[in-house]
């Protein structure tokens, strides 16, 4: 190695003053110190803390005195119940003799309801009763009636022809008049009343000197409306072939099962309802009510 190289090298290895190399200086930390906006955002939300529990004190000091109203109120209330209870006690301590009481006038209903159901029947066997006298007395008033169907209402001629016929004279009639209110369609019938019952007798006995002798002209028993009644639901039947026969004696209204059968009186539509039943060879209940 020359000289000069070696001088170089000498040379660059001095430290002169100019070049000397500045000291390392220390690390920076990387954790900022706290900033300020920081600490404000923090001190907001420590006042919104404390405003927050100030309300929550102040609500829960709201609810502790609702809380005593309601349970003041309720208490008065259940106060009021139970008062109450007691007078239910009190009043329920009447209840058996109440009981035995209402039992009681349940057993006085019961008999009062049974004594009226056996006044009301006996009061309809009365009605019935009265009915079938009254009903009596108005008929015999009619025993000495008859009708005379179908003769004109002009014709006397032909009354005249009649009574002849029959044998009647002014001595054996009491009144003779037309029946009814008068109808253009038809000629009311003509009551004859006899003096005699015999004379009424023997011109019922004549009846087919009438039929062979005028030819619509037919007479009948002067009957109280309700047998009439009773007598037309029998022809009925009769119409039917329930019945053999049915008509009016005496005043009497009688049925005939068949020819050889005896007479039946009838004095109600009860009986010829279980004549149907009962006697009769029909399938069906006539309707007679």
């Amino acid at each position: 190695m020359s000289r000069n190289t070696r001088t170089t090298i000498k040379s660059t290895t001095t430290d002169p003053v100019d070049d000397q190399i500045p000291p390392p200086t220390k690390a920076k930390s990387t954790v900022d110190p706290p900033d300020s906006d920081i600490l404000t955002a923090i001190n907001k939300l420590t006042s919104k803390f404390s405003s927050f529990e100030s309300q929550v004190s102040k609500d829960l000091t709201g609810l502790r005195k609702e809380m005593k109203d309601i349970s003041s109120r309720f208490g008065k209330e259940v106060d009021d119940i139970k008062k109450q209870v007691e007078d239910i006690k009190v009043n329920t301590t009447d209840i058996p003799i109440n009981k035995r009481n209402i039992i009681s006038d349940n057993q006085s209903i019961i008999a009062l309801e049974s004594k009226i159901d056996c006044t009301q029947h006996d009061m309809s066997k009365l009605s019935a009763f009265v009915h079938y006298e009254i009903d009596n007395l108005s008929q015999y008033l009619r025993r000495y009636n008859l009708l005379f169907h179908g003769i004109a209402e002009d014709d006397r001629d032909e009354i005249k022809q009649l009574l002849a016929a029959l044998s009647i004279s002014e001595d054996n009639i009491d009144t003779m008049h037309r029946l009814g209110k008068k109808d253009p369609a038809k000629p009311r019938p003509l009551l004859i009343r006899f003096l005699l019952q015999t004379k009424r007798i023997s011109v019922l006995k004549s009846k087919n000197v009438i039929t062979s002798c005028f030819k619509n002209i037919f007479v009948s028993e002067h009957l109280t409306p309700y047998r009439a009644g009773l007598l037309r639901q029998l022809k009925s039947l009769k119409k039917d072939r329930y019945l053999h026969s049915a008509y009016s004696f005496n005043g009497s209204i009688m049925a005939k099962i068949n020819a050889t059968s005896v007479p039946i009186l009838i004095n109600s539509l009860l009986e010829i309802e279980e004549l149907q039943r009962n006697g009769c060879p029909g399938t069906e209940t006539l309707n007679v009510g």
